[in-house]
Order: structure tokens, then C-alpha cells, then sequence
């Protein structure tokens, strides 16, 4: 008894596979389409993930540009996006350090700066993007 309803239940699969196999149809070339578009995202991922940004030049840079009286409280790297989180005696000085630094470009802040009065100072979020500087012996 079991196996006549295994083969029962095997014919009404094919019977419903036979059904809905036409009503696919026209989406096969919308599914091979999408297949392609995900596979050409995921090599771009890759290539993206794999730039190369010199984290010891960055943290190099933030510290040279960062006055003394500041320090970060976090700072997050994405490929050449970098987003800062700390204090400082006065937030748009620092931003305006570190857009005259040659390694940061497009310098802006993410967040309004908020006084900290049990501090004095400012707390703030950055984000800029890190440009590496020419290689030697490169035309500018």
C-alpha cells in the first residue's frame, strides 16, 4: 500500500510540474537576466573589496591632523570611506584640518557637533573619503 501511494504522489508532482513548467516560460529570460546582473554585482564587490587602503597611513594621517586636546572615539574604514566619531575643542576647525590634509577629500560632517559641558568640548561625527597620494615619479 505505501508504494502505490509513493507512486500516487510522484505522478501528481508531475502532473503539476507539467502545469506550471508553460506558466515559467516568459520569466526564464527575466531569471538568466538577473542570474547575470547578480554575478556581475558580486565581482564588483570583489574588486572593491580587495582595493588595498593603507589602514597605517590613515591612522597616520588622522593622527598628524587630530589637535592634542581631541581624540577619536571610533573610527570606521569601507574601501576608501572613513567615518570618525570623537571630541575636540571645536569640531568645524578639525574638519576644516583635515580637509587641507592631502590624504582626505570630501570632508563633511555626518551628524550636527554637540557641546559636551562636563567636558567642554565638542563631540562630533566625520566622514571623508581617503585619496592616496601619487606615486613617485607620477605626473599630477
Amino acid at each position: 500500500m505505501p508504494l502505490a501511494l509513493k507512486r500516487q504522489a510522484v505522478v501528481r508532482a508531475v502532473q503539476h510540474v507539467s502545469e506550471v513548467e508553460p506558466k515559467a516560460a516568459p520569466l526564464r529570460p527575466q531569471l538568466d537576466e538577473l542570474r547575470q546582473q547578480a554575478g556581475v554585482a558580486e565581482s564588483l564587490r570583489r574588486a572593491a573589496a580587495s582595493v588595498d587602503l593603507p589602514l597605517a597611513s590613515v591612522i597616520e594621517a588622522l593622527s598628524d591632523a587630530l589637535p592634542d586636546d581631541s581624540w577619536l572615539e571610533r573610527v570606521e574604514i569601507s574601501g576608501n570611506d572613513i567615518r570618525i566619531t570623537g571630541v575636540a575643542g571645536n569640531a568645524g576647525d578639525l574638519a576644516t584640518r583635515l580637509s587641507r590634509h592631502g590624504g582626505f577629500v570630501e570632508v563633511r560632517a555626518a551628524a550636527a557637533s554637540v557641546r559636551d559641558n562636563t567636558l567642554g568640548k565638542e563631540r562630533f561625527t566625520l566622514e571623508m573619503r581617503w585619496r592616496s597620494p601619487p606615486a613617485e615619479g607620477a605626473k599630477p
